[in-house]
């Protein structure tokens, strides 16, 4: 996601972000300093967009809402490790931060995807393939879930 700041017009911001489907544009202002107003009346793509832009802070680390999506700052992304990725509710996805050169066993159960993406956010693996993960890349990993997830994860040096 991209946040412009319109130089001719104060205050105003355009939020650019390319989904995995389409493009959203969405022009608002700032109404204080972690929130913002929509400028338009247009119609939109479902409930999702119907939403102003917000920042808020949990855990000391500062989330920015929009179109849907809550957001954080790669820098934040914990690492993946050994051990068990745990969500006790669906659509809970949880992201990591990769490391290239490990090899990586994933149990992967029901109900869970898994993909890869490099530090440029191309897509290099995804469980829904059949195909089994090998070497880890710079980049990302995200464990998608439609109910509870309990996975376990091994990473290992090369």
């Amino acid at each position: 996601m991209t946040i412009k700041e319109c130089e001719s017009e104060n205050g105003l911001l355009l939020f650019d972000y390319m989904g995995p489907f389409m493009r959203h544009l969405l022009p608002v202002i700032t109404a204080g300093n972690n929130e913002t107003e929509m400028v338009i009346n247009a119609p939109l793509q479902g409930s999702r967009e119907n939403f102003a832009p917000f920042i808020y802070e949990k855990d000391g680390i500062e989330h920015l809402y929009a179109f849907g999506y809550n957001l954080i700052d790669t820098s934040y992304l914990k690492p993946l490790q050994t051990g068990q990725v745990i969500s006790e509710r669906g659509r809970q996805n949880k992201v990591f931060s990769l490391t290239g050169g490990s090899n990586l066993n994933i149990d992967i159960s029901n109900g869970v995807r898994v993909i890869v993406f490099d530090s440029d956010l191309k897509q290099k693996y995804d469980s829904a393939s059949g195909q089994k993960i090998n070497e880890t890349c710079d980049g990302f990993i995200l464990f998608v879930n439609e109910g509870s997830m309990d996975v376990s994860v091994e990473v290992r040096p090369k």
